[in-house]
């Protein structure tokens, strides 16, 4: 069940898609729902000459951060207003990357956006999802940038593969695949010959847990995979995406699989991870 759940809020124009998602979510589950805004520590500029300019920068970066917070603070409460819940707020000072995570960790599911990034000088001023997905021990919808998605899990496509982060990603988005309207599990496989029916064997589990879904399978090569993925999910018109998230927590930035990597990259609907 979703009882907790945890969204990244910042007072930018993108974030309000990414919150009234949430707090569909959390209306529907019946759920808790947390929005964090996190403040970066101020970036301290050197001042070997004594001249206070470090000093002035540091202002300027503590008064921009407080109108991004009374932003997202505003954004925050006209969205529990017109969703008729109640959000909790948080307003904390860290790290955007490990402060997430800590956050995270006691919630059922964490609701991010596509990574943005400032000026080279800056530092990114949303959470990176791959390593959200591979460190934060709870599965993680990535919301995709700059689109408004109005349905939550009505209609969910499972990109299955017989591994571990398929497995769990599968398990920890039963409570939402047991209130869609439509489950589509959709298995791409380069084994032409094999004895088992493709996808047959995620379909009876799901089954038994309640879920009716179609099976779709596919055979074709890893490479081609994503592009498959991407087209019958903008076909079917589904408003959810559960899949596996590869990756190794030490080695995230290099080895996230393929096709996590690209999804990410090229994300058009938002995407349930687990890892």
């Amino acid at each position: 069940m979703l009882r907790d759940i945890l969204v990244y809020a910042d007072g930018r124009a993108e974030a309000q898609h990414r919150l009234n998602y949430a707090a569909g979510l959390a209306r529907d589950h019946q759920a808790h729902l947390t929005a964090l805004h996190i403040r970066h520590p101020p970036f301290i500029p050197a001042d070997v000459m004594g001249t206070g300019v470090a000093d002035t920068v540091i202002q300027v970066q503590r008064e921009a951060q407080e109108e991004q917070a009374k932003a997202a603070r505003k954004m925050v409460d006209a969205t529990a207003g017109r969703f008729g819940i109640n959000i909790e707020w948080r307003d904390v000072e860290g790290d955007i990357d490990n402060t997430l995570v800590a956050h995270g960790y006691y919630s059922d599911l964490v609701v991010i956006g596509q990574r943005q990034t400032g000026l080279d000088l800056e530092p990114p001023y949303s959470p990176d999802p791959g390593r959200t997905i591979v460190t934060a021990g709870r599965p993680v919808i990535v919301f995709p940038r700059d689109r408004e998605v109005k349905t939550v899990g009505r209609n969910i496509l499972i990109a299955w593969k017989a591994s571990a982060p398929a497995a769990r990603a599968v398990s920890d988005a039963l409570p939402l695949l047991r209130q869609a309207r439509e489950v589509t599990v959709m298995e791409v496989t380069e084994d032409a010959v094999s004895r088992r029916i493709i996808g047959a064997d995620i379909a009876t589990h799901l089954s038994r847990q309640g879920v009716t879904l179609a099976v779709e399978p596919f055979i074709a090569s890893a490479a081609d995979a994503f592009p498959l993925i991407q087209t019958r999910a903008m076909d079917l018109g589904v408003d959810m995406i559960v899949m596996g998230g590869y990756g190794y927590p030490r080695l995230w930035e290099i080895m996230l699989g393929g096709v996590t990597r690209r999804m990410l990259q090229e994300l058009f609907v938002p995407v349930f991870f687990s890892h």
